[in-house]
């Protein structure tokens, strides 16, 4: 009897790519990067969800605690345990120099048990006055040789269990 297996095979690979511009002030919240989410619609509960992400940012370096975190729909995954008032992510993106931007890598194995669609989304949060920018660096300007713009990319893998 023939048998056939999907385990650890991709069973579907869906992602996005913001190529424009971000920039954000919001400050002591959990905020969404426009144009960074994903939705997937798991074929089997079993199913494993591999979320993937290169976020590309810059900042005005005045930038304090900046972090990321993963959603699937409205909860966080592949953060750190809580431990009393600290805050939970899922990556650090660090303040870079005013011409530059840091590439941030992010990768979350996820167990999801469903066979609904999920929306896996990336969101930052920051505690200072201060401005990130998503696909380019504070300072931006034309001419200088040294300024580019960036793409940022998000995708989900199902794999079978």
């Amino acid at each position: 009897i023939a048998t056939t297996s999907t385990a650890g095979k991709i069973l579907q690979v869906v992602s996005t790519t913001k190529t424009d511009q971000f920039s954000a002030t919001t400050e002591d919240a959990w905020t969404d990067i426009t144009g960074l989410s994903v939705a997937i619609t798991p074929s089997a509960t079993s199913s494993k969800v591999l979320f993937r992400a290169m976020v590309n940012v810059g900042s005005d370096q005045s930038v304090s605690v900046p972090a990321m975190r993963v959603l699937r729909d409205s909860t966080a995954i592949g953060v750190g345990d809580a431990a009393g008032t600290r805050g939970q992510a899922t990556a650090v993106f660090g303040a870079a120099d005013d011409w530059l931007a840091l590439g941030v890598p992010i990768d979350v194995m996820d167990s999801p048990s469903s066979t609904s669609e999920l929306t896996y989304k990336v969101q930052y949060y920051k505690s200072q006055s201060s401005t990130i920018y998503v696909n380019s660096s504070y300072r931006d300007t034309n001419g200088s040789g040294i300024d580019f713009r960036y793409s940022s990319i998000v995708y989900v893998m199902e794999i079978g269990a």
